[in-house]
């Protein structure tokens, strides 16, 4: 009979299951250790990222805050710099002042009136605050500022700790007399001090009539070499008076004919534009008056009116004039007649008694008078106002 080799039997069940198990735990372990490190990874570029853009907008501030801070130095010069001491200086004050344009942070225009430069001094130089604000946002640096050798664009610059401790080993090495070394220290500071500084403008004097063909001028914020503007205005002005004639229109009374007609013989009878009166005075003796009262007519003075008058029956304005004002009123002599007009329809209406008698026709027209005005002559006029800056 044949025997049988070990190695020949078929492999437990069981050690098949454990090693499938073993490999299954395996590749759970490896996924577990990839997916956090892809995760962390992702994180990690969002970091930066993140940090990058803050990074900018840091840069972006502080470049800002140099441009008030340099503009704040060159402000206090030798000719401000104690009656500025201790005040804000704002960003508009220094924009007028052609020392710096308008800041603007990410597209923005930082406020010109929260944001200033201060000056405050202490026991051997100046703290400069800057602090400036954009949008919701306010940001501000202390520095510490004096009168230096070193100072080139401004009167005030930062104390450099560097310099000073460099000039003073430089001194220690320095085997020149001091006498020669005081010498040589005044014609370096006399070199410095030639060097021109330009000051702040003038306030703005007042305005002056001048021709208008001057021309305004204003600086541009880096020509050092403008040393004055000038602003201008017109408006129109009077510069004097001229007569004028005028013409205007009145109502008046004229006589169109007298003709004698069969009438009533115990009224006058007249005609006025077509229409038939009766009266017991005579009606037509207003032709002739001149300020005077009679039996007929009474004078009531004299009115003045801003437009003609109208007239009735028993009422009658005689012209006079108009004044040469700018506002022209009108002088009429004011008369009343007085006795009663009565309106008919034939010169015989409820009479039994007639007579011949003279019936005048009288026409109401408007009349055409001259009269002269003071009228204002207007011109334009031409003012302007300077400021000015030296070299110090």
């Amino acid at each position: 009979m044949k025997e049988e080799n070990e190695y020949d039997k078929p492999i437990f069940p069981l050690r098949k299951i454990l090693l499938r198990l073993a490999l299954i735990i395996a590749i759970i372990i490896l996924v577990a250790w990839l997916v956090p490190k892809f995760f962390t990874n992702k994180d990690a570029a969002s970091k930066t990222v993140k940090s990058k853009n803050t990074t900018e907008t840091v840069k972006i501030e502080s470049n800002n805050m140099q441009k008030l801070e340099s503009a704040g130095l060159k402000y206090f010069n030798k000719e401000n710099i104690s009656s500025s001491e201790g005040k804000k200086i704002t960003l508009n004050e220094l924009i007028e002042n052609k020392l710096v344009q308008e800041i603007k942070n990410n597209g923005k225009t930082c406020d010109v009136k929260k944001s200033y430069v201060k000056l405050t001094k202490t026991n051997d130089a100046y703290l400069l605050k800057t602090s400036l604000t954009c949008g919701k946002t306010t940001d501000y640096k202390l520095l510490n500022v004096g009168e230096y050798s070193y100072c080139t664009n401004s009167l005030l610059c930062e104390k450099n700790e560097t310099i000073l401790e460099n000039k003073n080993k430089e001194e220690k090495k320095n085997d020149t007399p001091k006498d020669e070394q005081k010498d040589s220290t005044i014609k370096e500071d006399e070199t410095k001090q030639k060097t021109p500084t330009l000051s702040q403008f003038s306030k703005w004097e007042n305005y002056a009539k001048t021709s208008c063909d001057t021309q305004a001028i204003t600086c541009d914020i880096n020509d050092t070499t403008c040393l004055k503007e000038v602003k201008l205005y017109k408006r129109t002005e009077i510069v004097g008076t001229k007569l004028t004639n005028y013409k205007t229109e009145h109502t008046a009374l004229r006589t169109v004919n007298t003709t004698t007609k069969n009438v009533c013989s115990s009224y006058n009878y007249l005609v006025i534009n077509n229409i038939i009166f009766r009266t017991k005075g005579n009606y037509g003796e207003i032709l002739n008056l001149n300020k005077q009262t009679t039996a007929n007519w009474t004078y009531n003075g004299q009115i003045s009116i801003k437009s003609s008058p109208r007239f009735g029956a028993n009422e009658y304005y005689k012209y006079v004039g108009a004044d040469s004002k700018a506002d022209t009123l009108f002088y009429y002599d004011s008369y009343k007649y007085n006795y009663q007009m009565e309106r008919v329809t034939s010169y015989t209406s409820d009479c039994s008694d007639t007579s011949n008698k003279a019936v005048t026709t009288y026409q109401v027209y408007k009349q055409q008078e001259t009269y002269t005005k003071e009228d204002k002559v207007y011109a334009t006029a031409c003012y302007s106002s300077t400021r000015t800056r030296t070299y110090n």
